[in-house]
């Protein structure tokens, strides 16, 4: 669920997991009314194990913004490992975390995703072996 700072529920829908460990993406469709850039959401994320059990439940806030024409510059002319280190060093982490998984999937053995994540203190999904499936998807 995505609401806005008054609480009211922008989008909302349930999301079929698979079995298989790893980071799950989420965007919205493109049915959904667009994000207006300054406004910050809060976004809820339930997670059902079992029925009769209650959810484990995550939430966290986000804002759109727009990049300056000296950061869109820059990721222009970036290599994949130099985009990861412009979105992180300027706070846009979903963009950061994005770009990261996308260099994973191209080169397996890269240490950005590690070194985001640990940067900003998740150095337990860090260290989570990278299986089958386990990569960020």
């Amino acid at each position: 669920m995505l609401q806005d700072e008054a609480q009211q529920t922008v989008y909302n829908s349930p999301v079929t997991l698979s079995k298989t460990p790893g980071i799950v993406r989420i965007t919205l469709p493109s049915t959904a009314a667009p994000l207006a850039v300054g406004k910050r959401y809060h976004w809820y994320f339930n997670i059902y194990c079992q029925a009769q059990q209650p959810p484990i439940f995550v939430h966290g806030w986000i804002q759109k913004v727009t990049l300056n024409s000296t950061i869109k510059s820059q990721l222009d002319t970036a290599t994949p490992q130099q985009r990861v280190a412009l979105y992180a060093a300027n706070g846009i982490w979903y963009d950061a975390l994005t770009a990261s998984a996308e260099l994973l999937r191209l080169v397996p053995n890269s240490h950005e995703w590690d070194a985001l994540l640990k940067a900003i203190g998740l150095n337990h999904i860090a260290s989570e072996p990278r299986g089958v499936g386990a990569v960020p998807r």
